[in-house]
């Protein structure tokens, strides 16, 4: 099964970006861990779609323009993917026309991910077996929102608009709302993002158990955070010093 992956993501610009973690740590340490959540997710994705020969990945960037432009001259050189911007509409909307876009270029199965789960593999791979037994696909995250989610067609326009985004409440409701479309998902694995202080302390215990090579972005931040697993209170933005 051909299978194509958008990645929705916000450019980093401080004071825009995860600001229930910058509560935490500051604006300026927040936007680094945002870009750096967002490249090693990018990273991984683009390893994953390499692996099954499949297409390039999708970056779909929001954001302002100088923002903008510096994560895709960021990424140019380094990375191969399609760089597109997102339209200024409601999250579930950008989400469906990323997997319509997708589906209507051929391919069998369209997934959408976020920037924040840096450890996207297994999300991948469970959404991608998921995706052969159902029309449709959610990957939970621990929080109560969703990490990805998959279609096999397209949905009507604004079918997943006005659903509580950000809320613990966001993947009953779109499994709702896809069940009434006639696709109900096949629920398939699990997966941590980190949206708060909470988040980056999971990630942090979660890195100490990976290899090495796996997001070695988000480990970086970590350390110049002073954030670890072994002392996952000892914190101090240190980014910008």
């Amino acid at each position: 099964m051909d299978v194509a992956v958008t990645m929705l993501a916000r450019a980093p610009e401080i004071g825009r970006v995860k600001t229930r973690l910058a509560a935490a740590i500051g604006e300026a340490a927040a936007c680094a861990v945002h870009e750096a959540l967002m490249l090693d997710a990018v990273a991984e994705a683009v390893a994953w779609l390499a692996a099954r020969g499949g297409p390039s990945l999708v970056l779909a960037l929001d954001g302002g323009d100088a923002a903008r432009l510096a994560t895709r001259a960021k990424l140019a050189t380094t990375t191969p993917l399609r760089v597109e911007d997102q339209e200024p509409l409601d999250l579930g909307e950008r989400m469906r026309l990323a997997l319509e876009r997708r589906l209507r270029e051929g391919y069998d199965a369209a997934l959408v991910i976020g920037s924040d789960c840096p450890l996207i593999r297994e999300a991948l791979d469970d959404a991608s077996a998921g995706v052969v037994e159902a029309d449709a696909v959610l990957v939970p995250a621990t929080d109560g929102g969703f990490v990805l989610l998959g279609l096999r067609h397209a949905i009507p326009a604004l079918a997943l608009e006005g659903l509580p985004w950000g809320s613990s409440s966001a993947l009953e409701a779109t499994r709702g709302r896809l069940a009434s479309l006639g696709l109900p998902p096949v629920m398939a694995g699990g997966a941590a993002d980190v949206d708060d202080l909470l988040g980056l302390q999971a990630l942090a215990r979660r890195l100490a158990h990976e290899p090495p090579q796996r997001a070695p972005r988000s480990r970086d931040v970590l350390r110049r955070l002073a954030l670890r697993a072994a002392d996952p209170g000892g914190i101090r933005d240190t980014i910008g010093g």
